[in-house]
């Protein structure tokens, strides 16, 4: 596949060769060129702005991507157009002067013209790789390294990224030069795609005000203090040799996982290893350099924990999950002496250090505190509980209803459990196009009827629904005939719009990802979709029951919360006692 996109950069390249050069000429590929330098650095300046300012907030994913890409070509066809307009008459040279150094020229031009285009590209969520070109990969020891295989012939994001890098410390100098605050950004668009080796469904940015710093904290490793554990001692040393270099340790706070975008398959905030870059200076003859740094461990605390847990990234499989945000994250680097932490990359959004106002002292009992548990924990957090530890069921209470600015409309919820078996199994050979795993059903929408005289095995029995590790579900049952007096012919539909939802002792909403229709007979219609949630109550089968049937929904919570209340918009509140073990 990588022979494609090289084949199309290298006919691009050559027609931008014969037209400025055979075609037009040295005038009209200089001035082409000026052009493409032009609007690069216009849309680079305007880049980050347009991001921060605007576009993340309305389409966060495909905002670094748009943000650099539709700028630069709404320039480079409006300069040209008006340097069209304005320069009218040709410069005119030898054919073999044309040939040559308007080639050049072109040749330049084309090299920085898809060179943007694929670093823009490389911004937006389009897979793992842009036509078969992944210029990073990840190792078995969750090191980035270069691909060994999928990469261009002629490295046009790298020479791009590397002469607008030059420009912005020079004659474009603005007091702020783009790889002392962005790093190496062709670099930075491959990291873009290195999710799908570690969660695939993992945000690929941050918006502002969703992660902050909250400490900064600098130690020699050669002075670390004797209350880290030895086990804590070795990963941070990586068993290199630990003079001239030292640890930074930065804190960050985590908002709540809508407000930060992470997962959406399970609720839950997965921040990954390449989404993180610490970016250092040194000051070199009185002249900054910076160099990129990746983290080689994380300490985590949620809102729902009192210790942190500490978490080495050792291989490919190592990141930091957050099941119940808000919480806490703190990023361990290993850079030398001499550098000075200044920026930290972060989902693509730049948090400056020396902006925070924190200070570098080291309090040696409170990094050991900030460090965590060794790292024999560290599966609670990237991998998260086996479910076969766990209670499979535990009651609540549910009491009557509390009425808001609607009538009485009676208890909702008749029962509330925490399990997430079928009311009914079903077999493997009627399951239609539900997505299983085993004996779980995974995803999918399905009405399934049991076959008369069918026979289960221990093979095909299908009967509850898959649960990640780190969450909890909730089966609720809503008994047919208050449902059915609720949301009745009589009912007006915006009853049927209100949102549907469980309170907990955090303050936040959970709302339904599946539900269970069981019909009278052989029949019942099943339906689970991790990826988004049931917000209203039209969006549930509930006008189409009949006597004997009943509806039960299902919710996936965080583990160690409480559910407090059942709530139907403002019109209806039941009081819920149930607890979620953490463990």
């Amino acid at each position: 596949m990588t022979v494609v996109i090289n084949l199309i950069l290298l006919c691009y390249l050559i027609l931008m060769v014969y037209y400025w050069g055979l075609v037009q000429g040295l005038f009209s590929g200089f001035l082409h060129l000026l052009v493409t330098i032009a609007a690069g650095t216009l849309a680079l300046a305007l880049w980050e702005p347009l991001v921060l300012g605007v576009l993340i907030h309305r389409m966060p994913e495909y905002a670094w991507g748009v943000g650099l890409l539709a700028p630069f070509i709404l320039f480079l066809i409006g300069l040209r157009v008006a340097l069209d307009r304005l320069v009218r008459a040709n410069v005119h040279f030898s054919s073999v002067v044309n040939g040559i150094v308007g080639g050049i020229f072109g040749l330049c031009a084309g090299i920085l013209t898809a060179g943007l285009v694929i670093i823009g590209l490389g911004f937006l969520p389009l897979g793992d790789d842009i036509m078969g070109y992944t210029q990073l990969s990840v190792n078995e020891q969750g090191k980035v390294q270069r691909a060994a295989s999928g990469q261009l012939w002629v490295a046009v994001d790298d020479h791009a990224a590397g002469f607008f890098g030059m420009l912005s410390g020079g004659a474009f100098y603005s007091g702020h030069p783009m790889p002392l605050y962005r790093g190496d950004l062709a670099q930075q668009a491959a990291l873009f795609h290195l999710r799908g080796a570690y969660d695939p469904y993992t945000s690929v940015t941050a918006e502002p005000g969703t992660v902050s710093v909250s400490a900064v904290h600098t130690q020699p490793l050669n002075t670390l203090p004797g209350n880290i554990p030895d086990s804590l001692q070795t990963v941070l040393k990586g068993g290199s040799e630990p003079a001239g270099r030292m640890l930074v340790y930065i804190d960050t706070r985590w908002e709540d996982v809508e407000a930060a975008r992470g997962t959406f398959i399970d609720h839950a905030l997965n921040v990954i290893p390449p989404q993180v870059r610490l970016i250092a200076w040194r000051n070199v003859g009185g002249v900054d350099t910076a160099t990129t740094y990746a983290p080689i461990a994380a300490s985590v605390k949620e809102s729902i924990d009192t210790q942190r847990t500490f978490i080495p990234f050792s291989n490919s499989t190592d990141f930091v999950r957050i099941a119940a945000p808000p919480g806490d994250i703190g990023f361990v680097f290993s850079i030398p002496l001499e550098d000075t932490p200044r920026v930290l990359l972060v989902r693509r959004l730049p948090l400056a250090l020396e902006e925070q106002g924190k200070s570098a002292a080291v309090d040696p009992a409170k990094l050991s505190e900030l460090l965590g548990r060794p790292p024999g924990t560290k599966a609670l957090v990237t991998q998260g509980v086996d479910p076969s530890t766990l209670p499979p069921t535990g009651n609540g209470t549910v009491k009557p209803p509390q009425t808001g600015n609607g009538p009485d409309l009676g208890p909702l919820a008749d029962r509330i459990e925490l399990g997430s078996k079928l009311p009914r199994p079903i077999s493997a050979n009627v399951k239609g196009t539900l997505v299983t795993d085993g004996q779980e059903i995974v995803r999918g929408s399905e009405e399934v009827k049991q076959i008369a005289g069918m026979q289960m095995s221990a093979a095909t029995r299908i009967e509850q629904f898959q649960v990640p590790g780190h969450l909890a579900c909730i089966r609720l049952k809503i008994e047919k005939n208050e449902a059915q007096s609720l949301f009745g012919p009589a009912i007006s539909s915006a009853q049927m719009l209100q949102p549907i939802w469980l309170d907990d002792n955090r303050g936040e909403r959970n709302y339904p990802i599946g539900f269970v229709w069981l019909k009278t007979g052989d029949a019942q219609t099943i339906s689970l979709d991790r990826n988004s949630t049931i917000r209203r109550a039209q969006d549930l089968p509930i006008r189409d029951m009949k006597d004997g049937d009943e509806l039960y929904l299902y919710f996936m919570v965080p583990r160690g919360i409480k559910i407090t209340a059942y709530n139907l918009g403002n019109t209806t509140k039941q009081a819920i006692d149930l607890d979620i073990p953490k463990q």
